[in-house]
């Protein structure tokens, strides 16, 4: 067998496209060829089109050179070439064997043609270590499966894009460019999908043990997909603003097609009187049990709910009717734990992801997606209406960017999420293409490469079968011996996994330690044999990523934080040092580099460990009802898990910390002798479970303050209160950090010189923040909503705050004289009109009259309801000021409304009276 077939014969496992044009080539013609007999070293071509040789000088003393130059190179696990030149280079590098993987992009198929039949690379394509990739080969969906890995990840820094002859620079640098930056979305998109937030990941940790019993009494994944495919085609209902307009059509066609929906298109779809055969869901926040609590039961019948294990508990038991199927996603810990019987979905990071899995698995020949817009609406708007969360719960912002839209019409907004969700789609229809047909007729949002971009109307004349009518889903649990017989093994890994953690913390700790002691003396007092054994003993626990509960559970987990300082320290491990002087400095680079690192790593092995404690007992809330508080023999308080209502102290459900008790004052000097008992059996709770709050923890007030929200308020102590002339806002980290909320802030100081200005924070070491600000600040601790009611006029808040949202909600609710004010720095570029224009159809129109404003009103508004609404304000109020429409829309909405508010007693009663009514009309 020649060369050229065993190469191609390898290369038809791992790029099929190229095998078959290498197979079909027939005669090379745009290139001479010129080679030294027998010596493949000297191996030129020349284009003949325009007379470009591939080298331009010897070649054989050109890869010589090349060879020397990529000596520094030697420790590079990861080489990529544009151009395969004559091979000759390529197979020189390819024998250092911690190259792992060379990728070589050749745009000329003649050149790549020749060499494979002058150069074995059977071995090396076989094992992966070459890959060769054509000209149409560097599209996103076929470049990002290179790098999914851990492996792959670390070695973004040391990335580049290496020019094998300069013939390529010459001929297709465009092309090069283009490739080159695919290439780097590819590595930051897999990066950034590794995730970032180890709190994230722990929380999945406790939710995925924590769920593991109620799993198993779940219908298997297999079954599921077995029973869904019972017609060629599926169509996925995403949330989009898009999706409103197509409901009329989905509804007609419901009886004859399977609905695949995401969590949140549940309530929309019933509302317009449509019910999904499965509703998927993926988050693991406790807010996605919104999608389902404020459903009726009828809601519920017939259909399948498809979560995943890392949820949160209040989304699992929020499923109140239909049948319930969890499985578990694709991720390190649970394909470590399992139950594997229940299988793997969810490798994409929505629940939209993971619903077009379900449907390519299920073995549907078509998918049609509607409703996923992945991009703001051209009026603003994020999701359809209905959404529980508001058609714009997801604001515009600064850093948003600009894509394709649907079907090439121009480009689009939107965000870095939302372009993340679009990339795995494109990844996920690469790989199906081949089986699948996938048609996105959102008929709007952002286009999807690799798929059939037409009206949903039309979609549904070529895909869908009205013969057809479905049927609901009946799945199956398994047989109770075999559950219990898979429950047993699954705990015994969860045991495993602890004991292991156990290990290597202390390993982790002893040399932290070790390191700490090294780097504490003088460069030239630690000798260069202690510090190889620290990079030795170092690199052996990075070693551990061979193993199976390290790769999976603990670089799971970790990688969130660690995998920032892996690729930070990826350049000093594979530099080549030439001389002893740059080898010590090696040396002593990365043992000062080890020391941060040890320290993360072991306490996210500690936070592991916690983590895996407190799900094991959290399992308790699932068998305990109702809890008894003592201190020493006497009963002193009791609440339910359910409610978490106790009759004298305060309780707090901390998603990371359990359930907390706040002792009662009378008890405080007891705290060592509070326990906490079932109220059926007696028996003591693991402190795991339910535990003490002291009052000096440092989230005592915060969350003390939060729980106050949920509470009601001491009218008659809050009664009359009014002040017009205070501004005040949450001191928290984040939003000091935050330049362009403490710049607003600021400026509001300059141009109001009489206002105080108060900032509430829940932490001591906020108190000193004056740095911050051009005025004198003041700063109250606190621990109760009711000090903010009685001490504001005016809340600032940014939107993009979740608890910042819910305090100024809760005090909209709470009190008519304080305002709130939401930071949109997206409103610093446009006018009134300008805004006005993108906001046609805002509620307003539709619900002046129960506003009591009249037709003539609205003609005078001239199509701009700040004109509309507040001008009406001002005339009730008599007050001097007429709204210019090209005034800038931030300064009328920030400065201009704040001045009136503070200038005018009334104006900000009568604005929050006007707002909230429209909110309830709404």
């Amino acid at each position: 067998m020649s060369y050229f077939e065993k190469n191609i014969l390898a290369l038809a496992q791992y790029n099929q496209a190229l095998h078959e044009k290498l197979s079909s080539f027939g005669d090379v013609e745009s290139f001479e060829i010129f080679m030294d007999e027998g010596d493949i070293a000297t191996l030129n071509f020349v284009n003949t089109k325009n007379f470009t040789p591939l080298y331009e000088g010897s070649p054989k003393e050109t890869v010589a050179q090349q060879a020397t130059q990529y000596q520094l190179f030697a420790k590079y696990p990861y080489l990529y070439f544009y151009g395969l030149g004559n091979g000759v280079l390529i197979k020189e590098l390819l024998k250092n064997e911690i190259h792992r993987r060379i990728m070589v992009i050749e745009p000329e198929l003649e050149i790549l043609y020749v060499v494979l039949h002058m150069i074995d690379f059977t071995e090396e394509i076989e094992s992966g270590r070459l890959v060769l990739l054509g000209f149409e080969e560097t599209d996103f969906p076929t470049l990002i499966g290179y790098f999914l890995l851990y492996k792959e990840h670390k070695w973004a820094k040391t990335y580049s894009l290496e020019i094998n002859a300069p013939y390529y620079d010459k001929l297709f640098a465009e092309h090069m460019q283009h490739t080159n930056k695919v290439i780097i979305e590819a590595l930051y998109h897999s990066v950034n999908i590794a995730g970032n937030d180890t709190v994230d990941s722990l929380i999945g940790l406790k939710h995925h043990i924590a769920n593991l019993s109620t799993v198993m009494e779940t219908p298997p994944l297999h079954e599921m997909l077995k029973k869904l495919h019972s017609c060629d085609t599926a169509v996925l209902v995403s949330t989009g603003p898009s999706l409103t307009k197509q409901l009329p059509l989905l509804k007609k066609i419901a009886p004859h097609v399977r609905i695949v929906a995401v969590d949140a298109s549940f309530p929309v779809l019933y509302q317009a009187g449509i019910k999904p055969d499965l509703v998927v869901s993926i988050e693991r926040v406790k807010e996605s049990a919104r999608f389902f609590t404020d459903m009726p039961q009828e809601a519920f019948e017939d259909v399948v709910f498809a979560l995943s294990s890392v949820q949160h508990r209040d989304v699992v038991k929020s499923i109140k009717g239909g049948t319930l199927q969890m499985s578990l996603r694709p991720l390190g810990l649970m394909m470590y734990t399992g139950p594997e019987h229940w299988g793997y979905v969810g490798l994409g990071q929505s629940a939209a992801n993971m619903a077009y899995e379900i449907v390519y698995h299920s073995g549907f020949k078509n998918c049609i997606l509607i409703g996923q817009d992945l991009a703001y609406s051209a009026d603003g708007k994020s999701h359809a209406s209905g959404h529980v969360f508001g058609e714009e719960n997801v604001k515009t912002k600064d850093k948003d960017t600009w894509v394709k839209g649907w079907q090439g019409k121009g480009e689009v907004r939107t965000n870095h999420t939302w372009d993340m969700f679009r990339r795995s789609f494109e990844k996920d229809i690469g790989d199906t293409k081949a089986t699948m047909l996938t048609i996105n007729a959102t008929e709007g949002g952002a286009s999807i490469y690799g798929t059939l971009e037409i009206g949903f109307e039309e979609a549904i004349q070529k895909c869908i079968d009205k013969k057809y009518q479905k049927s609901p889903l009946k799945l199956m649990r398994a047989v109770t011996k075999e559950r219990e017989r898979i429950a047993k093994d699954t705990w015994q890994k969860v045991l495993d996994m602890e004991e292991y953690v156990v290990t290597l913390l202390e390993v982790s700790k002893t040399l932290f330690l070790d390191v700490a002691e090294a780097t504490e003396r003088q460069h030239n007092q630690v000798p260069n044999e202690l510090l190889e054994s620290l990079v030795s003993r170092a690199e052996a626990i990075k070693a551990k990523y061979e193993e199976e509960i390290y790769d999976k559970v603990v670089w799971h987990i970790a990688q969130t934080t660690m995998l920032s300082k892996e690729i930070e320290l990826a350049p000093a491990e594979v530099f080549v040092a030439q001389n002893e002087e740059q080898a010590r400095d090696r040396l002593w680079h990365l043992v000062e580099a080890y020391k941060p690192w040890l320290f993360l790593f072991s306490g996210i092995l500690d936070s592991i460990l916690r983590t895996i404690a407190f799900a094991k007992a959290r399992r308790l809330i699932d068998e305990i009802e109702v809890i008894d508080v003592y201190a020493g023999d006497k009963k002193i308080d009791s609440f339910t898990t359910k409610e978490l209502q106790p009759e004298l102290g305060r309780v707090f459900d901390v998603d990371m910390r359990g359930i907390l008790y706040d002792v009662p004052d009378a008890y405080q000097t007891q705290l060592n002798a509070v326990a906490f008992r079932d109220a059926n059996s007696g028996d003591e709770l693991p402190r795991a479970f339910v535990d003490i709050i002291k009052r000096d923890d440092a989230k005592y007030n915060e969350l003390s303050f939060m729980k106050s929200l949920e509470e009601p308020i001491d009218e008659e102590s809050i009664k009359d209160m009014y002040t017009p002339n205070v501004i005040g806002f949450l001191a928290t980290e984040e939003n000091l950090e935050d330049e362009e909320f403490v710049g607003y802030i600021n400026e509001l100081m300059k141009r109001f010189p009489d206002i105080e200005v108060k900032g509430f924070c829940y932490e001591s070491k906020f108190l000193d923040i004056q740095k911050y600000f051009v005025k004198q600040v003041t700063i109250l601790l606190i621990n109760e909503v009711q000090t903010m009611i009685k001490s504001l006029g005016i809340f600032l808040f940014l939107n993009k705050r979740k608890a910042c949202k819910r305090v100024a909600t809760v005090l909209g609710q709470r009190s008519s004289h304080i305002y709130s004010v939401s930071l949109n720095s997206s409103f610093k570029n446009i006018t009134l009109l300008e805004y006005a224009q993108l906001s046609k159809s805002h509620k307003v129109w539709t619900l002046y009259k129960e506003l009591g404003l009249s037709d003539e009103q609205k003609k005078q508004s001239n199509g701009i309801f700040h004109i509309f609404l507040y001008q009406n304000i001002y005339n009730q109020l008599k007050l001097p000021y007429k709204i210019d429409i090209n005034e800038n829309l931030f300064e009328y909405e920030y400065f201009i409304k704040i001045e009136h508010i503070l200038k005018y007693p009334g104006f900000k009663q009568k604005v929050s009276t006007t707002l909230n009514l429209l909110k309830g009309l709404s």
